[in-house]
């Protein structure tokens, strides 16, 4: 994802706007990878701003049988 954003910056307009959406997966250890939160602070670090991250679902992981979340992340591009 790194990459991904990095190789996006010379095509966006100042205040561009980006929105990704993101699910927590568990490992096969039950682990749990907080998605949304590791690309916003990916993002952050490559000069995007986090404006809003927001739940649009949960859904019950098969291996932990946890509640696992969904995550629309909204990014700027502050350029």
């Amino acid at each position: 994802m790194a990459r991904h954003l990095v190789n996006l910056r010379p095509a966006l307009k100042p205040r561009a706007r980006l929105v990704y959406f993101g699910g927590d997966p568990a490992s096969s250890l039950c682990v749990m990878i907080h998605t949304g939160q590791l690309l916003g602070n990916v993002a952050e670090w490559l000069g995007y701003r986090v404006e809003r991250s927001d739940l649009f679902r949960t859904r019950l992981a098969t291996k932990p049988r946890e509640q696992v979340r969904g995550e629309m992340l909204d990014l700027h591009w502050t350029g």
